[in-house]
């Protein structure tokens, strides 16, 4: 300061006024604590979410001074700290926290397709390539076969496949699909038992399920069996129909019917005649000896012989007497042998009690 009297004498002196700005800013507001599921979703640090003031600076320079990152991918924080400056370099910090916790599990936009097949044995192996899955944290969803329940039925029933879609932070989500399996299809018969065609009704052969020929859509080995045997009541022609029953292990079934005719149309076989003779008198002919007559037959056991004509020469001194055969079997089927007897008188009269010659004289 300056001191003057009126004739401009002047004295002197001095005031200090000292300043010193050591206070920091004043953090009004610290960007907002915050919380999201993924690391990725974690925002970038906003320096200009933090309101400060001070004392000597009107503007305050705010900026991120750190940041702590916990290891962890699925669930911890992430601290920024800000850093508030004055313009004489005093400076006050505040921490914003990021919270994230991946809890959501994935999300199954599409299992593998159902299905339905015939045979236990074709049902599909599991394909955990066919789901789809994304996650709101993860890029790749890990997908695996997490469980197979099974029907004990080997016939008819059902094959579950679980699949498990895991994210990074081991967040799971299931899915089941389901293969039907019904064998209802019976067995293919490739080749029946041959028709056949027998003479004799006896000579029928046995029913022989061994000759039919079957397969199966699933079964490996067909039981093949005797199923009903209808036989023609005629036993002398008809038919013996042996019906069999394919059977797969499910108790699928099909049919085939072998037909075996038999029709005995052959006459019985002559073997020996009643045998030729010769007699000088017609009144000498023998009568008929069927009895004589030897025949068999291809079906039947004992084969009937009876007389069946009787042809005789009207001469009474010379001439034959046929005698006509007739072996029938029980299908009435019959052969014929003759029998001849021959008879010729050529034997002259013989004298008895001629008087004996005499000698006379007249």
């Amino acid at each position: 300061y300056k001191a003057t009297d009126d004739c401009l004498n002047s004295s002197y002196c001095t005031q200090t006024i000292t300043y010193a700005d050591t206070e920091a800013p004043r953090i009004i507001t610290c960007a907002a604590d915050d919380s999201v599921a993924c690391k990725a979703d974690v925002p970038p640090p906003s320096p200009g979410y933090v309101e400060a003031d001070d004392n000597c600076t009107d503007v305050v320079q705010v900026e991120l001074f750190d940041t702590i990152t916990s290891p962890d991918p699925c669930e911890c924080t992430v601290e920024y700290i800000y850093k508030a400056t004055d313009d004489c370099l005093n400076s006050s910090y505040c921490t914003q926290t990021i919270t994230y916790a991946d809890t959501e599990a994935p999300r199954i936009i599409t299992c593998a397709a159902d299905d339905s097949v015939a045979c236990k044995a074709d049902v599909p192996p599991p394909s955990p390539g066919d789901v789809e899955a994304d996650d709101n944290c993860t890029d790749v969803v890990q997908v695996e076969l997490f469980d197979t329940i099974t029907s004990p039925d080997p016939c008819e029933g059902t094959v579950e496949y679980i699949y498990k879609a895991t994210d990074d932070c081991l967040n799971s989500s299931y899915c089941t699909q389901t293969i039907t399996y019904a064998d209802t299809e019976a067995p293919r018969i490739i080749t029946c038992a041959a028709d056949d065609s027998v003479a004799c009704k006896a000579d029928v052969p046995p029913p022989s399920p061994g000759d039919v020929e079957a397969d199966d859509n699933c079964t490996d080995v067909v039981q093949v069996e005797l199923f009903d045997t209808i036989t023609s009541p005629d036993p002398c022609e008809g038919t013996v129909e042996y019906i069999y029953k394919a059977i797969d292990d499910c108790l699928n079934c099909s049919y085939c019917t072998q037909t075996i005719t038999y029709a005995d149309t052959e006459a019985p076989r002559i073997i020996t005649c009643a045998a030729d003779d010769s007699v000088a008198c017609k009144a000498d002919v023998p009568p008929p000896s069927p009895g004589d007559v030897e025949a068999d037959d291809n079906c039947t056991d004992v084969v009937q012989v009876d007389l069946f004509d009787t042809i005789t020469s009207p001469d009474p001194c010379e001439g034959t007497v046929e005698y006509i055969y007739k072996a029938t079997d029980d299908c009435l089927n019959s052969s014929y042998c003759t029998q001849t007897i021959t008879y010729a008188d050529t034997e002259a009269p013989v004298l008895f009690g001629v008087p004996a010659d005499q000698t006379v004289q007249c």
